[in-house]
């Protein structure tokens, strides 16, 4: 394993046992929509499901036009010599 690859697989290995913040937040924030999955009727929770789908779907639709402009853009400001 040559030096880099170790020194990777440290960086990923601490990460994992020391979640970030994002990670941790998502964690908390996470426990108790849980909880609210276990009550709900089984119509509610499908309800809730679809429109969670609808706009993931929505957002992937989107975000390639984004990146797209944003490279378009960057390119656009980069001055050639």
């Amino acid at each position: 394993m040559t030096p880099e690859d170790l020194a990777a697989l440290r960086r990923a290995v601490r990460s994992l046992e020391h979640p970030g913040l994002a990670a941790r937040l998502t964690n908390i924030v996470g426990k108790p929509m849980e909880l609210i999955g276990e009550v709900l009727s089984a119509s509610a929770s499908h309800v809730i499901a679809t429109a969670t789908s609808k706009g993931l779907e929505a957002a992937l639709k989107v975000a390639p036009r984004t990146m797209q402009r944003t490279l378009t853009m960057d390119r656009s400001s980069c001055k050639r010599p």
